[in-house]
């Protein structure tokens, strides 16, 4: 493998071919933020980015949903903080050259050009995601929780249902 590596060829945009050990011009490097944009999260879409290769952000409405309450209800929690800063960070990241942090990380952190594809990183999006909905299933679910401390939430839920009967309804 030492050797296939030292020999290695890749073929970046517009056929260009460099060695394996040769960083990739940051202006050859393409993404869009379709489907990796935020929106994806709530609307399952894909699309073909590669070789037979599918990739999309979608966690799932009701996740998501615990993924917040998760951070709202146990802020102050050091994993909670943690898994949120990293699921943050790593969205940031995943969304390729719209992103600061992406041109950022790209140019300071070494090796970091190996991974070709940005949207490899929804996969550590979705582990600090995994940790946030652990923790707001917990926290919906117990039976130590004071209803009138979800008063406001019941309050948004019943307005948004009542819209969407009402779009319904037209």
């Amino acid at each position: 493998s030492m050797e296939y590596s030292a020999r290695a060829m890749r073929c970046v945009n517009g056929g260009t071919v460099l060695p394996a050990s040769q960083k990739i011009p940051y202006s050859n490097l393409v993404d869009s933020l379709s489907p990796r944009g935020l929106v994806s999260y709530l609307f399952f879409e894909t699309k073909n980015l590669g070789p037979g290769e599918v990739l999309s952000p979608y966690l799932g409405v009701f996740p998501l949903f615990l993924a917040i309450v998760g951070v709202w209800k146990n802020w102050g929690n050091l994993w909670v903080r943690y898994a949120a800063g990293l699921a943050f960070a790593a969205i940031l990241f995943s969304l390729g050259s719209y992103s600061l942090l992406y041109g950022l990380i790209y140019a300071i952190v070494p090796l970091l050009w190996m991974a070709r594809e940005a949207s490899r990183f929804l996969y550590l999006a979705h582990f600090g995601l995994v940790i946030l909905v652990s923790f707001g299933a917990e926290t919906l679910f117990s039976k130590g929780e004071v209803p009138s401390s979800w008063k406001s939430l019941n309050r948004a839920f019943l307005w948004l249902t009542v819209a969407c009967a009402a779009a319904l309804a037209a």
